[in-house]
C-alpha cells in the first residue's frame, strides 16, 4: 500500500486548515466571503493542474448512475463546506478537527460493508484504532465541548458526510481524481457564486493572498486523496487521514498559539504505528 499519497495529502490539508483559520480571523472575512471566493479560485487551480497532467476522461462518466452519484457528491460537498466554515469562524481549529474525525468511523464501517475490496479485517481494525486514538487525544473531563454552531457540524459528519466518502469511492472507479475535483468544484461554485459573490468585494489584498494559498493546498490535498482512494482504498486512506487533526493541531500550536497537549503526541505515535503495521502486513 502506498502510504506516501495520503500522508502528503493530510499534511497539505492540515496546512490549508491552518491558513483557513488565519483567514477567518480577519475582521471582515466571513464564511460567506470565504466560500464565495474559494470555489472560483479552485476551478482556476484545478484547470491549471488538468492542463498540466492532461488526464483522460472515460465515456463511462456519462452513465446515468455516475451522473446521479456526481450530483449527490456535489450536494454533500456544498453542505459540508457551508457547515464547516460557519463553525470554524467561531470555534478553535483543533476542536473542529476533532469532531470532523468522528465521521471516520461510519465511513470505515460503511465502506467495509459496501465494498468487497475494503473488507480487510487487519486494515479495518488498524483504521478504527488510529481514529480512536486521535479522538481520545481530545477527550477532557466531562467529555467533549460542543458549541451550538459546532453541534450542526457534528450531526453532519456523523449522518451525512460519510456517504460522500462512499460516493467518491464509486466515482473514482471511472473518474480521474483531477477531473473529478474540477467538475465537483465547478458544481459547488455554481451554487456559491450567485449566493456569495457580492460579499467578495469586501476582501482585502492580504486576505486574497491567504485565500489563494489555502485553495492551492486544498486542491492538491483532495487530488492526492483521490489517487490514494484509487490505489489503497477508503479504509486505509481514512486511517492515514486520522493524522490530519493532529497535524492541524501541531500547526495551530506553533502558528496560532493554541494550547499544547501531551495526549496528542501519544495519539500521533499510535496512528503511525497502525500505519506501519498495515504496511508490514501488506
Amino acid at each position: 500500500m502506498n502510504f506516501i499519497l495520503p500522508i502528503l495529502a493530510a499534511v497539505l490539508q492540515a496546512a490549508s486548515f491552518t491558513v483557513d483559520k488565519t483567514v477567518l480571523s480577519f475582521r471582515r472575512v466571513t464564511y460567506k466571503i470565504y466560500t464565495g471566493i474559494s470555489f472560483p479560485l479552485l476551478i482556476v487551480i484545478d484547470l491549471a493542474i488538468f492542463a498540466l497532467l492532461r488526464p483522460g476522461i472515460s465515456s463511462a462518466v456519462l452513465r446515468n448512475s455516475n451522473l446521479l452519484f456526481l450530483l449527490l457528491s456535489i450536494a454533500i460537498s456544498i453542505g459540508s463546506n457551508l457547515i464547516f466554515y460557519r463553525a470554524l469562524k467561531d470555534e478553535a481549529l483543533g476542536e473542529i478537527e476533532t469532531w470532523g474525525l468522528l465521521g471516520s468511523f461510519p465511513a470505515i464501517i460503511f465502506s467495509s460493508l459496501v465494498f468487497a475490496s475494503e473488507r480487510r479485517p487487519i486494515v479495518v481494525a488498524a483504521a478504527i484504532t488510529a481514529c480512536g486514538a486521535a479522538l481520545w487525544s481530545h477527550w477532557r473531563k466531562g467529555g467533549f465541548r460542543v458549541a451550538r454552531k459546532t453541534a450542526y457540524y457534528v450531526f453532519w459528519v456523523l449522518a451525512i458526510a460519510p456517504f460522500g466518502t462512499l460516493l467518491s469511492k464509486e466515482l473514482l472507479v471511472v473518474w480521474n481524481p483531477v477531473a473529478l475535483e474540477l467538475v465537483r468544484d465547478a458544481g459547488v461554485a455554481v451554487v456559491f457564486g450567485p449566493l456569495f459573490w457580492r460579499e467578495s468585494a469586501k476582501v482585502t489584498g492580504r486576505a486574497f493572498f491567504f485565500l489563494l494559498l489555502t485553495n492551492l493546498l486544498t486542491a492538491a490535498a483532495f487530488i492526492l486523496q483521490g489517487f490514494s482512494i484509487q490505489a489503497s482504498g477508503v479504509v486505509f486512506t481514512t486511517m492515514v487521514f486520522a493524522l490530519l487533526p493532529l497535524l492541524t493541531y501541531f500547526s495551530a500550536v506553533f502558528l496560532l498559539k493554541e494550547r499544547f497537549d501531551r495526549r496528542k503526541i501519544i495519539a500521533f505515535a499510535v496512528i503511525l504505528a497502525a500505519v506501519a503495521a498495515v504496511k508490514l502486513v501488506g
